[in-house]
C-alpha cells in the first residue's frame, strides 16, 4: 500500500496477499540444501533477519515453531487453504480458477542468487506451483521492488554492527524506500 495515497502498490500474484499461502510456502525452501551447494557449507540456515553473532537483538522463533522443509507439509497447507490440485497437477486459487505462474527474480550478477531460486522453483513445482526465474541486473530490479511489481526474489545483505538498519527495513517507514516487504 502507499503510504501517501492509501492505493495498493505493485502487481504481485494475488496468492501473496493470503497469509496461509505465503506460510506454506515457508515449507518449501530447504535452506540446508541452500547452504550446502549454492553457499559451499558456509554459513547457516537463517530463521530470523539479525544473525546470532547479534543476540542482543536478536529474534529466534520459538521451538515448534520454525519452519523446516517439509513439502507433504506445504502441499497440506495449501490444501486446507483451498488451493487445489487441479486434473493437470497444478494448484488452482480457492476459487476454483487456474493459479498461473510466479515470478521469481534473480541478480544477473549472483551466482548464488540464481542457484538460490532455480531451486526454489523446482520446490515449487513439486508441490504444484509454476513459476519462471528471470535474472536482471541490480538496478532495474531495484526499481521493480519499489514498485512491487515482483513476486519473490533473491537480494542480499549484510548487517552493520549496529543491527539497528537492518531491524528498520521491514517496517512502514521504509516503503518506498530500503523496504523488501
Amino acid at each position: 500500500v502507499d503510504l501517501e495515497t492509501g492505493e495498493p502498490m505493485g502487481d504481485g500474484h494475488p496468492a501473496l496477499q493470503d497469509e496461509k499461502f505465503r506460510w506454506a510456502l515457508g515449507y518449501a525452501l530447504d535452506l540446508t540444501e541452500i547452504k550446502d551447494k549454492v553457499y559451499y557449507g558456509a554459513g547457516i540456515e537463517g530463521d530470523s533477519i539479525v544473525p546470532p553473532s547479534f543476540p542482543t537483538f536478536r529474534w529466534e522463533p520459538p521451538e515448534g515453531e520454525r519452519l523446516t522443509f517439509d513439502l507433504e507439509k506445504a502441499g497440506q497447507l495449501l490444501d486446507e487453504a483451498g488451493y487445489a490440485l487441479g486434473d493437470d497437477g497444478l494448484r488452482t486459487m480457492p476459487d476454483g480458477s487456474a493459479f498461473g505462474s510466479l515470478r521469481l527474480f534473480a541478480r544477473a550478477d549472483s551466482e548464488p542468487s540464481l542457484k538460490s531460486l532455480t531451486f526454489f522453483s523446482e520446490w515449487l513445482a513439486e508441490i504444484g506451483i509454476d513459476s519462471k526465474v528471470e535474472t536482471m541486473e541490480e538496478g532495474k530490479l531495484t526499481n521493480i521492488i519499489l514498485e512491487g511489481n515482483y513476486d519473490a526474489f533473491e537480494w542480499g545483505w549484510y548487517v552493520d554492527p549496529d543491527p539497528s538498519s537492518m531491524l528498520s527495513y521491514f517496517t512502514c517507514d521504509q516503503l518506498g524506500n530500503w523496504s523488501d516487504s
